[in-house]
């Protein structure tokens, strides 16, 4: 845009050369006319001056115009002075984690939360007969597999990344106990775009004593049984495995995918070296037995005990390493057994552990001993 000293050369100059072509036939007349002349000369300079300036800002509303209605908005003069406040954007409710550009809900919630109000539980594919559907879990303490009431029960909760989304969802540790052994099972939580609690699935199940969080998802601590009963502790095998999202669906990504290390039967043979007994004490009798256990074949053996199968010592015995088809290895234990027990009721078997029906020993008959010396 001209500035003033611009728009006032502009018309100076028009008129000078108005003047210089008509000077010649213009004659003075007068202090009346010269003033006349004045009074005109400005009225025309300030006519001009509109033009220029009308002309100043049509010239870009017409180029704008020209672009059509869905082009940008006409240039805006550069702001002075202070800016205007400009009011903030209302806050929005949270976006569902299944909007992929959304921020993802924090899935992370405690056991208090989950025992709050009821949750879904999905239906029990190892015991039909365990409540599912909108249920209300209770706080547990101790042992998930062991026995309790016919209820749901949460025992522990672990924080992974369980879906596709980046943020973090609850992997809990529930059971549902009907007699003495529970149906345990790993569910997996999140949050709704409000807030809620929502059951995004069964992550894992079988005999689950504890979980945590790992790389990749949640490490579980399951064994192939639980020892009930009179049956002692070394019978379970326990395993470390590790289950996650693999980008579709809940798998084990990681660790061991089977308790036995054969499909088909082996054959194990339990064989006495030796047996020292001492002199009744107590009312018990303790005695030191070497066994030499043998592997039969064909294949290579999972890991054994040998035990007083009677279930009459006090004694604990530890799990012993697989053998290879064709190898041997010598076995000590020591018992103790009420004075008095008939000979003929006392024996001790090995058995392969984390196997079992078809997968079993070949010849059970050779798989336990009555020990010398009783």
């Amino acid at each position: 845009m001209m500035d003033e000293f611009e728009q006032d050369a502009l018309v100076s100059g028009a008129f000078a050369e108005f003047g210089a072509a008509v000077a010649p036939s213009v004659r003075p007349a007068g202090t009346l006319a010269v003033r006349g002349e004045v009074q005109h000369r400005r009225k025309v300079r300030a006519t001009a001056l509109g033009v220029v300036i009308a002309l100043a800002i049509a010239v870009p509303v017409a180029a704008y115009a020209a672009l059509g209605r869905g082009s940008q908005a006409p240039p805006i003069p550069a702001a002075t002075g202070s800016p205007s406040p400009v009011a903030s954007p209302a806050a929005s409710a949270p976006a569902s984690s299944t909007d992929p550009g959304a921020a993802a809900p924090d899935g992370q919630l405690t056991i208090a939360q989950l025992t709050a109000g009821k949750v879904d539980i999905p239906r029990w594919t190892q015991r039909a007969s365990c409540p599912s559907g909108q249920q209300r879990m209770t706080r547990q303490a101790g042992v998930p597999v062991r026995a309790g009431a016919k209820s749901i029960g949460i025992y522990a909760v672990a924080y992974a990344n369980l879906d596709s989304d980046p943020a973090l969802e609850t992997a809990a540790l529930v059971n549902c106990s009907i007699g003495e052994v529970s149906t345990t099972r790993v569910l997996v939580f999140d949050r709704d775009a409000h807030g809620g609690i929502v059951t995004e699935g069964e992550l894992a199940n079988g005999y689950i004593w504890s979980i945590s969080a790992a790389a990749g998802g949640v490490a579980v601590d399951i064994s192939d049984t639980v020892a009930c009963c009179d049956a002692p502790k070394a019978t379970e095998i326990h395993q470390t495995r590790t289950y996650g999202w693999n980008g579709t669906a809940y798998a084990q990504i990681s660790g061991p995918k089977a308790f036995s290390i054969h499909t088909k039967p082996t054959d194990l043979e339990l064989r006495v070296v030796s047996a020292q007994w001492q002199a009744p004490r107590n009312g018990m009798r303790t005695g030191t037995l070497k066994f030499k256990v043998v592997n039969n074949g064909p294949y290579a053996s999972n890991m054994y005990l040998v035990t007083d199968s009677s279930r009459l010592s006090t004694a604990s015995y530890p799990q012993h390493a697989g053998l290879a088809a064709g190898s041997s290895a010598t076995v000590t234990i020591t018992v103790h057994i009420p004075e008095g027990w008939p000979a003929t009721n006392l024996y001790i078997t090995v058995t392969e552990l984390g196997v079992g029906g078809a997968t079993g020993d070949r010849a059970p008959q050779n798989n336990w001993k009555n020990p010398p010396g009783w």
